[in-house]
Protein backbone atom coordinates (compact mmCIF):
# COMPACT_ATOMS: atom_id res chain seq x y z
CA UNK A 1 0.00 0.00 0.00
CA UNK A 2 2.94 2.18 0.70
CA UNK A 3 4.14 1.91 -2.84
CA UNK A 4 0.15 3.29 -4.31
CA UNK A 5 0.51 6.19 -1.72
CA UNK A 6 3.81 7.14 -3.00
CA UNK A 7 2.55 7.19 -6.44
CA UNK A 8 -0.47 8.63 -5.85
CA UNK A 9 1.51 11.88 -4.64
CA UNK A 10 4.06 11.69 -7.46
CA UNK A 11 1.09 11.87 -9.55
CA UNK A 12 -0.46 14.73 -7.93
CA UNK A 13 2.62 16.72 -8.14
CA UNK A 14 3.28 16.04 -11.50
CA UNK A 15 -0.84 17.32 -12.31
CA UNK A 16 0.06 20.34 -10.27
CA UNK A 17 3.15 21.74 -12.50
CA UNK A 18 0.56 20.66 -15.75
CA UNK A 19 -2.36 23.18 -14.33
CA UNK A 20 -1.04 26.34 -14.25
CA UNK A 21 -3.22 27.82 -16.91
CA UNK A 22 -6.48 26.82 -15.55
CA UNK A 23 -8.63 27.58 -13.01
CA UNK A 24 -8.35 26.91 -9.46
CA UNK A 25 -10.59 26.89 -6.62
CA UNK A 26 -10.74 25.72 -2.67
CA UNK A 27 -13.82 25.18 -1.43
CA UNK A 28 -16.01 23.76 1.50
CA UNK A 29 -17.84 20.05 1.29
CA UNK A 30 -20.12 18.49 2.98
CA UNK A 31 -20.82 14.63 2.82
CA UNK A 32 -19.48 13.09 -0.74
CA UNK A 33 -16.14 11.73 -1.16
CA UNK A 34 -15.38 12.89 2.55
CA UNK A 35 -18.32 11.21 3.80
CA UNK A 36 -18.64 13.78 6.45
CA UNK A 37 -17.38 17.15 6.20
CA UNK A 38 -14.07 18.22 4.11
CA UNK A 39 -11.81 21.13 2.20
CA UNK A 40 -10.99 20.55 -1.16
CA UNK A 41 -8.89 22.13 -3.71
CA UNK A 42 -9.48 21.94 -7.11
CA UNK A 43 -7.67 22.69 -10.54
CA UNK A 44 -8.50 22.62 -14.46
CA UNK A 45 -5.38 21.58 -16.53
CA UNK A 46 -6.92 24.45 -19.17
CA UNK A 47 -9.21 27.20 -18.98
CA UNK A 48 -12.62 26.89 -17.08
CA UNK A 49 -13.93 23.51 -18.29
CA UNK A 50 -12.53 20.43 -19.23
CA UNK A 51 -9.96 18.51 -17.50
CA UNK A 52 -9.21 18.66 -14.09
CA UNK A 53 -8.08 16.83 -10.49
CA UNK A 54 -9.12 17.80 -7.07
CA UNK A 55 -7.45 16.55 -3.41
CA UNK A 56 -8.85 17.40 -0.34
CA UNK A 57 -8.36 16.37 3.05
CA UNK A 58 -11.89 15.74 5.57
CA UNK A 59 -13.35 14.10 8.49
CA UNK A 60 -15.08 11.08 8.21
CA UNK A 61 -17.67 9.57 11.07
CA UNK A 62 -19.81 6.47 11.07
CA UNK A 63 -21.70 3.93 13.26
CA UNK A 64 -23.92 1.24 12.17
CA UNK A 65 -25.33 -1.62 14.51
CA UNK A 66 -26.42 -4.95 12.75
CA UNK A 67 -27.90 -7.58 14.34
CA UNK A 68 -26.30 -7.74 18.24
CA UNK A 69 -22.99 -5.89 16.82
CA UNK A 70 -22.08 -2.45 16.74
CA UNK A 71 -19.38 -0.52 15.24
CA UNK A 72 -18.36 3.20 14.80
CA UNK A 73 -15.50 4.42 12.41
CA UNK A 74 -14.14 7.91 12.32
CA UNK A 75 -11.04 9.45 11.32
CA UNK A 76 -9.38 11.85 8.53
CA UNK A 77 -9.15 10.70 4.85
CA UNK A 78 -7.67 12.43 1.83
CA UNK A 79 -9.79 12.05 -1.31
CA UNK A 80 -7.72 12.37 -4.99
CA UNK A 81 -9.73 12.72 -8.19
CA UNK A 82 -9.45 13.09 -11.78
CA UNK A 83 -12.68 15.07 -12.94
CA UNK A 84 -13.93 16.83 -16.47
CA UNK A 85 -16.48 20.13 -16.51
CA UNK A 86 -18.95 19.75 -19.37
CA UNK A 87 -19.75 23.29 -20.32
CA UNK A 88 -18.41 26.53 -21.69
CA UNK A 89 -20.22 29.16 -19.48
CA UNK A 90 -20.32 29.30 -15.82
CA UNK A 91 -23.41 26.38 -15.10
CA UNK A 92 -21.16 22.83 -15.83
CA UNK A 93 -22.07 19.28 -15.64
CA UNK A 94 -19.15 17.46 -13.57
CA UNK A 95 -18.06 14.04 -13.77
CA UNK A 96 -15.30 12.64 -11.62
CA UNK A 97 -13.32 9.17 -10.58
CA UNK A 98 -11.15 9.10 -7.02
CA UNK A 99 -10.05 7.50 -4.56
CA UNK A 100 -10.21 8.41 -0.86
CA UNK A 101 -7.46 7.14 1.34
CA UNK A 102 -7.91 7.77 5.60
CA UNK A 103 -6.56 6.76 8.93
CA UNK A 104 -9.54 5.68 11.00
CA UNK A 105 -10.32 4.66 14.53
CA UNK A 106 -12.65 1.57 14.52
CA UNK A 107 -14.76 0.68 17.82
CA UNK A 108 -16.74 -2.30 17.99
CA UNK A 109 -19.00 -4.07 20.52
CA UNK A 110 -21.25 -7.18 21.13
CA UNK A 111 -24.49 -5.95 22.51
CA UNK A 112 -24.42 -9.52 24.09
CA UNK A 113 -21.28 -9.14 26.21
CA UNK A 114 -20.24 -8.20 29.53
CA UNK A 115 -21.28 -4.59 30.05
CA UNK A 116 -19.28 -2.16 32.15
CA UNK A 117 -21.61 0.40 34.58
CA UNK A 118 -24.91 -0.31 32.33
CA UNK A 119 -22.15 0.85 29.51
CA UNK A 120 -21.21 -1.41 26.04
CA UNK A 121 -17.61 -2.71 25.98
CA UNK A 122 -15.73 -1.03 23.01
CA UNK A 123 -12.58 -2.84 21.58
CA UNK A 124 -10.76 0.42 19.78
CA UNK A 125 -8.11 -0.27 16.91
CA UNK A 126 -6.56 2.06 14.25
CA UNK A 127 -6.91 1.18 10.79
CA UNK A 128 -5.31 2.51 7.08
CA UNK A 129 -8.86 2.06 4.91
CA UNK A 130 -9.51 3.19 1.42
CA UNK A 131 -12.47 3.39 -0.62
CA UNK A 132 -13.27 4.55 -4.69
CA UNK A 133 -15.34 7.01 -5.51
CA UNK A 134 -17.22 8.76 -8.46
CA UNK A 135 -18.87 12.24 -9.01
CA UNK A 136 -21.65 13.14 -10.68
CA UNK A 137 -23.03 17.17 -10.51
CA UNK A 138 -23.90 20.40 -11.17
CA UNK A 139 -21.14 23.32 -10.54
CA UNK A 140 -21.56 26.67 -10.88
CA UNK A 141 -17.94 28.01 -11.91
CA UNK A 142 -17.62 31.47 -13.08
CA UNK A 143 -14.13 32.19 -14.15
CA UNK A 144 -13.95 34.23 -10.73
CA UNK A 145 -15.32 34.38 -7.32
CA UNK A 146 -18.10 32.23 -5.74
CA UNK A 147 -18.23 28.58 -6.74
CA UNK A 148 -21.39 26.08 -5.85
CA UNK A 149 -21.71 22.47 -6.61
CA UNK A 150 -24.16 19.47 -5.47
CA UNK A 151 -24.69 16.19 -6.52
CA UNK A 152 -24.09 12.73 -5.46
CA UNK A 153 -20.97 10.71 -5.12
CA UNK A 154 -21.26 6.70 -5.74
CA UNK A 155 -18.87 4.65 -3.38
CA UNK A 156 -17.24 1.07 -3.74
CA UNK A 157 -14.84 -0.42 -1.94
CA UNK A 158 -13.42 -4.09 -2.57
CA UNK A 159 -13.95 -6.92 -0.18
CA UNK A 160 -10.27 -7.19 1.33
CA UNK A 161 -8.23 -5.81 5.15
CA UNK A 162 -8.30 -2.16 3.80
CA UNK A 163 -11.42 -1.56 2.03
CA UNK A 164 -13.97 0.54 3.96
CA UNK A 165 -17.80 -0.23 3.47
CA UNK A 166 -19.75 2.88 2.52
CA UNK A 167 -22.83 3.42 1.44
CA UNK A 168 -23.78 3.17 -2.44
CA UNK A 169 -24.33 6.89 -2.50
CA UNK A 170 -23.83 9.78 -0.70
CA UNK A 171 -25.26 13.38 -1.56
CA UNK A 172 -22.81 16.60 -1.60
CA UNK A 173 -23.11 19.98 -1.72
CA UNK A 174 -19.95 22.29 -1.66
CA UNK A 175 -19.09 26.14 -1.56
CA UNK A 176 -15.79 28.01 -2.64
CA UNK A 177 -13.33 30.42 -4.14
CA UNK A 178 -12.54 30.03 -7.80
CA UNK A 179 -9.43 31.88 -8.65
Amino acid sequence: MKKVLSLLVFFLAAISCVAEDGKKNISLELMGAHTALGVNFDARFNGNSGLGYRVGIGYANAESTIFLFSQKLDGCSVPAEINYLFGKKSSKFELGLGINLGVYRESNADILSEKKDGELVWEHKTIFGYYCFGTIGYRYQPSHGIMFRAGISPSISFDDDNSIYKFPLYPYIGVGWTF
